[in-house]
């Protein structure tokens, strides 16, 4: 069996910001400290008799999926894993174990994803059968040497993108947000547009000021954009074997096609957006950066969460329509914009999943309608999910359409989102953050 990295280090249950230099370093701690996490026994405390339950929001019932690497070590390789409460389970490790499928060997999740919902389901309750702190011989607390190999504390990796990302598309599903526009066809179909998938990147890498053509006195201009912008978003990660081309998907199969949900930040600048976008729509000011959560939430995990949102009105076409009310999940959001040095926020913005108006299932059906495939590693973004009172503004432009005045983002500048469900001290699962920190635009013919 191959050996898999070995760290011991005291972690930390919430992701610090990004370093100001736009590294995503690892957090170093004294070996000393291994008693927190593993104890003397050499089992994580989540598995010992008696124990208390993992941290709420990264308990058996969550189990996100991610990718990540040692912060050290002489096999620092990307490979799948998973979270329980200060503790990161590296997935390879139990494959190679025989403990768990071949395909979890992969560095990336492509082939996990595309395997569908029955491997997704098989792998989610090995894992919380084999990972439960009970007297049943499936339980990997008799197993000290496979855990020692196979887990690591959360401040001791770095998470890379949790996904290779082929397409992304951005809908426009908030009606809070399109409110401004009035569009007439909006409340017939989920509206949205292919955005750039070479741009996504996870949570903590910087983002560079983008340079374009905008307005400026009232002529055209090119240099650093002076409107930059942050979305609100939710991304859903396309899972199950592709449709072929000229398939559709149908409503009735299309939730099976979601394997679960990230936190999404899709940058803009407003200023090259305006300029740009007649008459074919959004392209350089939102092609720049999209910075996306580490870990996956499986829908599964948040199918205590699951809601109804009221009938649809207009009723949709027939291959949009849900019978009853339209299927969405209850999850909190929250959006703070933090000046350098850790100030208190100056920009705060409190929302919910709930705000979304058209489902995940209706985004999949409608993208996939004219024949579109769809492949495991595909992202679809929700949109900016603004909510009905001026606290719920998903974007600094809300605030300059509903009359206020505007301060875009500055250089040095943190964008902070969080999601959970539950109650924000002790969530029941969280989806952990997603940062970004604005640097200054590039000098004319510099790399750097």
């Amino acid at each position: 069996m191959a050996r898999c990295v070995r760290r011991f280090a005291l972690a930390s249950p919430r992701p610090s910001p990004p370093p100001t230099d736009g590294s995503r370093r690892c957090r170093w701690h004294s070996g000393a400290t291994a008693a927190a996490i593993r104890g003397d026994s050499g089992v994580p405390h989540f598995l010992r008799a008696g124990a208390s339950p993992p941290a709420p929001g990264y308990s058996l019932h969550h189990l996100p999926m991610g990718v990540f690497r040692p912060c050290a070590g002489g096999d620092r390789s990307p490979r799948i894993g998973t979270r329980v409460g200060d503790v990161v389970i590296d997935l390879r490790c139990l494959s190679r174990s025989g403990l768990l499928p071949e395909l979890l060997q992969e560095p990336s999740l492509g082939p996990f994803l595309e395997a569908g919902r029955d491997v997704w389901r098989e792998v989610r309750a090995t894992l919380q059968q084999r990972l439960l702190a009970d007297g049943s011989p499936r339980s990997l607390k008799h197993s000290h040497a496979v855990l020692s190999e196979a887990t690591l504390p959360a401040a001791d990796v770095e998470m890379l993108l949790p996904v290779d990302v082929g397409g992304f598309t951005d809908f426009y599903a908030s009606p809070h947000h399109a409110r401004w526009q009035q569009l007439p066809n909006w409340h017939h179909m989920p509206l949205a547009y292919n955005s750039r998938a070479s741009s996504v990147v996870v949570s903590g890498t910087p983002v560079r000021r983008p340079r374009g053509q905008h307005i400026r006195g009232g002529e055209p201009a090119f240099g650093p954009s002076q409107a930059l912008d942050l979305e609100l978003e939710m991304g859903a990660v396309v899972g199950g074997p592709a449709n072929s081309l000229g398939e559709r998907i149908p409503l009735e199969a299309a939730a099976d096609r979601i394997y679960g949900l990230v936190l999404l930040n899709d940058w803009s600048a407003r200023d090259i957006q305006g300029w740009e976008m007649n008459p074919l729509g959004p392209f350089l000011g939102k092609a720049f950066c999209t910075s996306i959560s580490p870990w996956i939430v499986p829908l599964d995990a948040l199918a205590p969460f699951r809601c109804d949102n009221p009938p649809q009105d207009p009723e949709p076409l027939a291959y949009l329509r849900h019978d009853g009310g339209v299927p969405s999940l209850d999850i909190r959001l929250r959006a703070e914009v933090l000046p350098p040095g850790g100030a208190r926020p100056r920009h705060t913005c409190l929302s919910n999943f709930r705000h979304v108006y058209w489902s995940l299932a209706q985004f999949v059906a409608h993208h996939s309608s004219g024949g579109c495939p769809l492949r495991a590693g595909d992202l679809l973004g929700t949109g900016t999910i603004s909510g009905p009172g001026p606290e719920a503004r998903g974007c600094l432009a809300e605030l300059a359409r509903a009359g206020g005045r505007v301060r875009y983002l500055s250089d040095g500048e943190t964008v902070s989102l969080r999601a959970w469900c539950g109650d924000e001290e002790a969530p029941l699962v969280d989806f952990g953050e997603c940062v970004g920190t604005v640097r200054p635009a590039r000098a004319e013919g510099r790399a750097d």
